[in-house]
């Protein structure tokens, strides 16, 4: 099998340039490779370059038949005796296979195949339209925005109190009225449907995808936490009433610690737990505190070693106990906060999500991010041979500009084809630049 190349260099290193070279390269084919497959003219049809906007596309494909077009009148001038190594073959062989690879490229244009990465999904899944179960009249859309607008002020129109979301959606135009705006629900409906685009989400397995929704599910999700976080609580209680005891045993309170009112013990000790939910607890007077008793009492106090070691035998100890209940109560307290703020966001979900398809059946229309969900689907072993029937056996090579821009969905749905077109002796480049992640 061939290798996978991956390329990384700064902006203006000449990445573009390198692939341009190997594409090139292949369209001309190394002399290595004529005993499986013969050169011809249209060689240059197996092979993919993928870019990221229209312009890049233009531009790449302009630099291919300029590169061509330089070989095919100069190859010597053009192509570095390393490059003639690499190919195995000579000045004449190079121009002769330039110019014809030239000709058939400007009469059968349609086939350089140099796309964006979103036009040659779009593409992908019109071929296989029949394994996807969709009408052949079906018409892929970009714009998000205006189905998922469509999609909100459907909702809207037939809100009713009895939705789960409808107290929600109160609340929040209650707030903005507060706060002096002016609410927009249509537009804070849509914000919320791009979570349905996510990768996170698109790249479930479908039965988890339709659990997504289940408010059963998150019911018990919250019931669970709740458990959990009221156990760290009470263990949390139980720290600081030891820890409150102690001192108050040894005559030990917030005048006695530096910094005083704004000392480790007024901030960890004395406020609520809630408001330390947003607390460092690994940063700052609260950590040199749990560190060290030193930090505890200031430098100019009386008897400042005496005070030390009593915090350090008798305090110390039940503090640091404390602020470990802490670090252990703060995330579950923060994560069960974070699941009660989105109970109400489920059912918007899915009732956007319902609103969406119909409005997509009904126009014969599919966003491109759905239609990628639908490919995602076809992973398996079996299903994935259409993709290769369609798609896979007409490239075996692929040549990725700027794959730092490469989606980690956009990647699922690629790797496959890269894999299979490797296994057939093709070739494979990646082409980034790390700086830009």
């Amino acid at each position: 099998m061939a290798k996978l190349q991956i390329y990384t260099a700064s902006a203006g290193s000449g990445k573009t340039y390198t692939l341009v070279e190997r594409y090139v390269c292949h369209a001309l084919q190394a002399a290595e490779k004529e005993a499986k497959h013969p050169w011809q003219p249209g060689t240059f049809k197996s092979a993919l370059c993928v870019t990221f906007t229209k312009m890049a596309t233009a531009e790449m494909k302009g630099r291919i038949v300029s590169r061509l077009y330089a070989l095919a009148t100069d190859p010597q001038a053009h192509l570095s005796q390393m490059d003639m190594t690499a190919l195995g073959l000579d000045a004449q062989q190079v121009r002769q296979r330039a110019q014809e690879t030239l000709q058939a490229i400007l009469h059968d244009y349609s086939h350089l195949s140099v796309s964006t990465i979103d036009s040659f999904i779009q593409r992908m899944v019109l071929s296989l339209l029949w394994e996807l179960d969709l009408a052949g009249d079906m018409d892929v859309s970009l714009d998000s925005d205006l189905l998922l607008t469509e999609a909100s002020n459907t909702l809207l129109n037939r809100l009713d109190r009895q939705q789960p979301f409808y107290a929600w959606l109160v609340e929040r135009i209650n707030n903005e009225l507060e706060e002096g705006r002016r609410p927009d629900l249509s537009s804070f409906m849509r914000s919320f449907g791009y979570e349905l685009f996510r990768e996170q989400y698109v790249l479930m397995p479908p039965e988890a995808r339709k659990q997504f929704f289940s408010l059963s599910r998150f019911d018990h999700i919250k019931t669970s936490l709740a458990k959990q976080v009221e156990r760290l609580a009470q263990t949390v209680r139980l720290r600081r009433q030891l820890l409150t005891d102690k001192a108050r045993e040894l005559h030990l309170d917030t005048s006695t610690f530096a910094y005083n009112t704004t000392s480790h013990w007024a901030m960890a000790v004395e406020a609520e737990p809630d408001a330390l939910l947003k607390k460092n607890l690994y940063a700052g007077r609260i950590l040199g505190a749990y560190e060290s008793a030193s930090k505890w009492i200031p430098k100019a106090a009386p008897a400042r070693e005496s005070l030390v070691g009593t915090v350090e035998q008798s305090i110390l100890p039940l503090f640091r106990q404390y602020i470990d209940a802490l670090r252990a109560w703060i995330p579950a307290r923060n994560t069960q906060l974070a699941v009660q703020a989105a109970l109400p966001v489920l059912p918007l979900l899915s009732n956007l999500r319902e609103a969406l398809s119909t409005i997509e059946r009904s126009r014969h229309q599919l966003l491109l991010a759905d239609l990628m969900t639908l490919l995602i689907s076809l992973r398996g072993e079996a299903e994935i041979s259409f993709i290769y029937e369609k798609m896979g056996n007409r490239y075996d090579s692929f040549f990725i500009d700027e794959f730092q821009d490469t989606s980690v969905l956009q990647w699922t749905l690629l790797k496959e084809l890269v894999k299979n077109g490797l296994a057939q002796g093709g070739e494979g480049l990646l082409v980034g630049d790390v700086k830009q992640i």
